[in-house]
């Protein structure tokens, strides 16, 4: 049940990511209601495929699903619409890997403890990661843009991007502290919820 739990909480997170980040940079075909409808119905049937436990499937889903949804919501054509696809798959499986690999070097018997636990840290980090990355994307296209149209572009919200990498520093710190101390389940647990609620607060305030 707790792997069903966060598979949805990722599925959610990359869901929002990819809404926020069509709306920011293309005009949308249809009305708010419909283009939900079809994002709910893509990644509910993407969340359903995630737990047959396959990786290549829920990546050449993944593409496949943000295709369908940029493709059909959005003023694009196929081509277009299947290269914002295959960069948000580029930085979402580069965010995972680079975080697995991570936590694989600094702590190897990360993955031999709570397997829930191990799952639901890792999310979390890679998908900030994820989202701090695409709101650099967003906030340089943007300010390529507004200097080509001789606008003012505001770079405090840079700054807040800043925000979601303390959050994974801390997590790390979390991590490493639990690797040298034998922590009770209700203690890892406790550290696993405080990092989701500092994870949420952080991203809320950076605008992407």
């Amino acid at each position: 049940m707790e792997h069903i739990i966060c598979f949805f909480l990722i599925f959610l997170t990359e869901a929002m990511i990819l809404r926020q980040y069509a709306s920011r940079c293309f005009s949308a075909k249809h009305q708010p209601a419909i283009q939900l409808a079809v994002l709910c119905s893509l990644y509910i049937a993407l969340f359903a495929a995630a737990l047959l436990g396959s990786k290549w499937l829920n990546t050449i889903l993944y593409l496949a699903a943000n295709f369908i949804f940029l493709f059909t919501q959005y003023e694009l054509s196929w081509y277009p619409a299947f290269f914002h696809s295959s960069v948000l798959t580029a930085i979402m499986m580069t965010c995972e890997l680079m975080v697995y690999y991570v936590i694989l070097y600094f702590v190897p018997r990360f993955w031999e403890k709570n397997e829930i636990h191990a799952l639901t840290v890792f999310s979390v980090c890679s998908k900030l990661i994820f989202f701090t990355l695409i709101s650099v994307l967003l906030h340089l296209y943007f300010l390529q843009r507004q200097r080509h149209n001789n606008d003012q572009h505001d770079r405090s919200d840079l700054f807040l991007i800043l925000l979601p990498i303390t959050s994974v520093f801390i997590m790390f710190t979390f991590i490493k502290i639990s690797d040298f101390c034998n922590l009770s389940p209700a203690l890892n647990w406790m550290i696993t919820l405080s990092v989701i609620f500092f994870a949420g607060n952080q991203s809320s305030g950076v605008r992407i």
